[in-house]
């Protein structure tokens, strides 16, 4: 599987839409509920790819499998590129960006879906 995937960009090349995939922790938010559960309730769950085999701007079988069971969690951000950067820089600068989402995965849920799914049947 893919840490992501750039599929289009502006039409100047000045940025491109990235999919990360990030993993989704094994904890639940504060209702109770585990994240994976909660991130699919809440709309989540669907990619932005094509289907296909995880190249050339598609998801393999098995990453939109883990997206739609709420194992990972798509995050599709517009990266600014320069003109003069080598493409192992451009890889570079993702792979740190992937980083920096996977390590603040839990941080991030918590802050959208900690209470998600709470009720009170009073």
């Amino acid at each position: 599987m893919a840490n992501w995937h750039v599929t289009t960009g502006t039409a100047d090349g000045n940025s491109y839409r990235v999919a990360f995939h990030i993993g989704v922790p094994a904890t639940k938010n504060r209702a109770g509920l585990d994240y994976a559960a909660v991130l699919l309730k809440s709309g989540s769950g669907a990619s932005i790819l094509p289907d296909g085999d995880g190249t050339v701007g598609t998801i393999s079988p098995d990453e939109k499998a883990a997206i739609e069971s709420g194992a990972l969690q798509e995050i599709v951000e517009e990266i600014a590129t320069n003109p003069s950067e080598l493409k192992a820089a451009f890889k570079a600068r993702l792979d740190a960006r992937f980083n920096e989402l996977q390590t603040a995965a839990k941080a991030t849920l918590a802050a959208r879906l900690n209470y998600f799914g709470l009720t009170d049947k009073g």
